[in-house]
């Protein structure tokens, strides 16, 4: 906006993103977005008593940047819901330093690298799975099922129970802002708190028995406060990993020249994997608090407004990516929100990473041929925030009983 504008209100709108049109349609969801970028830096919303919409990347740097200004003590989700906090999003100051780093434990570079072996094994076995059939649903047998599985290993779940975790973790984000959330909320913190006590009545060395007996300072953390720590790491290590894998494989088997170029030069799997998080973000909002009022882009904001951060739309916009809708892994720079910016930058992100990695690597090297064969389905917005690919078919080259062997015999 220019200077003369800088007192004019933001446009109204009456954009709601638990609306069911955006439920069902990701071209909705990206054509709604791209209309509100054309409005204004930050829109405000008639829904849900109002609420303001960032709808541009500089306009989301400013308030992830600032939390002197915008907080997320207040919730990070619009509307707000009778649910614990979560952990660290919606903490600032001395209390988020805190929480994030018992989060970090499991999570820094170093201990990604220890899991790195475990990750490839947990991805192996999922190819091992459907390998020799010739056809397989990817987002069903590898991107739903390998974030559950490194998540559940990570944090020291059992076998066994990491499928209840995956099925109580699903059931909560699918029934948000629904009269389902209660029960499905009280189901997954119930589930956290027998595995709490099963590591008070039976120690071992994981996470779990950490935060079973675990401190917050100079006080001992309770079962909801260690549910909350689980929520924490299924939605964002689970659901949007989940989402961004199945993106990451769908870019680089139907974008014109992306497989190619990986097979001459796997060194650009990076590059790819980053324009794959620009252009298939998954967790589309979070929400701030207004502190004080303000400007944003030079649009005026009274203190107490409640503001939805729009990630999707950010990272394609025009005035910061050049041609954003066009996957261009040679895109440089690329400073995509895909993990959010400021203090509250994921702390899963080096995780995600090293999971994007090790799938696409395994998949194209074990089957170098495999296409897609038939539609793949996109969802539209999840609890009005996730987006993700339904069904991923793809077809190749059965891998022959020999192949496998010579694999299982060089250790790979």
């Amino acid at each position: 906006m220019s200077s003369t504008e800088a007192t004019t209100p933001p446009p109204e709108t009456d954009f709601d993103h638990h609306a069911p049109s955006l439920s069902v349609s990701h071209d909705v969801v990206l054509a709604t977005y791209a209309d509100l970028r054309e409005r204004c830096p930050v829109v405000h919303s008639s829904a849900h008593n109002g609420f303001y919409v960032t709808t541009r990347y500089q306009a989301l740097r400013t308030v992830t940047g600032d939390a002197e200004r915008f907080s997320a003590a207040d919730g990070v989700i619009l509307p707000s819901r009778d649910l614990p906090k979560i952990v660290p999003l919606e903490y600032e100051g001395p209390e988020h330093d805190a929480w994030r780093t018992l989060m970090l434990a499991p999570l820094t570079p170093a201990k990604v690298r220890e899991l790195g072996p475990v990750i490839d094994d947990i991805v192996r076995a999922q190819i091992d799975g459907f390998a020799r059939d010739g056809r397989a649903d990817l987002a069903s047998a590898v991107a739903e099922t390998v974030p559950a599985l490194v998540i559940s290993h990570m944090v020291g779940l059992s076998a066994e129970a990491a499928p209840r975790m995956r099925e109580l973790g699903s059931a909560m984000v699918a029934a948000q802002n629904t009269d389902r959330m209660p029960q499905a909320a009280k189901e997954f913190f119930a589930f956290a708190a027998a595995q709490l006590e099963d590591r008070r009545q039976n120690p071992r060395d994981d996470y779990l028995t950490q935060l079973a007996s675990g401190a917050l300072g100079d006080r001992p953390l309770t079962d909801d406060e260690v549910g909350g720590i689980l929520m924490s790491f299924f939605i964002g290590g689970h659901h949007s990993t989940t989402a961004a894998i199945a993106a990451l494989l769908h870019h680089i088997l139907t974008e014109s020249g992306v497989r190619e170029e990986l097979a001459n030069d796997p060194g650009v799997l990076p590059k790819v994997i980053e324009e794959s998080l620009r252009l298939s973000t998954p967790l589309a909002h979070f929400a701030r608090t207004v502190l004080q009022d303000t400007e944003i882009e030079g649009c005026p904001v009274p203190a107490g407004s409640r503001i939805l951060l729009n990630y999707v739309s950010a990272n394609r916009d025009e005035e910061r990516f050049t041609d954003p809708d066009r996957f261009d892994f040679g895109r440089r720079p690329n400073p995509h929100v895909a993990f959010g910016f400021g203090g509250h930058l994921c702390i899963g992100r080096h995780l995600a990473r090293a999971e994007l990695t090790a799938v696409a690597t395994q998949l194209l090297t074990r089957l170098p041929d495999i296409e897609t064969d038939g539609e793949v389905r996109f969802s539209g917005l999840i609890g009005g925030n996730l987006r993700r690919i339904l069904e991923l078919p793809v077809r190749f080259t059965p891998e022959t009983p020999d192949a496998r062997q010579n694999r299982t015999a060089d250790g790979k």
